[in-house]
């Protein structure tokens, strides 16, 4: 479902397919985030909307990813960001989600 891309080559690939980018911050250590992976991106009505997006994960437990989640405000995890091409920050949702809740926030950032 997510991407192997970095936070850059997500920006590019948005501005290319006219999409927005969908950051999750996570940390291996997190039970929530790995509660989330299991749970609510394992479902399969989230997995498809997600192909309107973006997707990508960010360990913030690597530099660059701690760098990216500070510049992006998070204060928890997980926390699901969403970007336009531009790197502008469209929408921050910290804290678990079902797949009910995200599949709400998703519809919100697809045109």
């Amino acid at each position: 479902v997510f991407m192997d891309l970095s936070f850059e080559d997500a920006l590019q690939l948005a501005d290319k397919q006219e999409k927005i980018v969908m950051v999750k911050f996570h940390a291996d250590w997190c039970y929530w985030c790995q509660k989330m992976e299991r749970d609510t991106f394992a479902n399969p009505n989230v997995q498809n909307s997600l192909g309107a997006l973006i997707p990508i994960r960010v360990n913030v437990d690597e530099r660059r990813g701690l760098n990216l989640a500070r510049e992006a405000g998070v204060v928890g995890l997980p926390t699901i960001v969403f970007y336009d091409s531009d790197g502008r920050i469209l929408g921050n949702y910290a804290g678990f989600r079902s797949a009910r809740q995200l599949m709400d926030i998703l519809k919100r950032h697809q045109g």
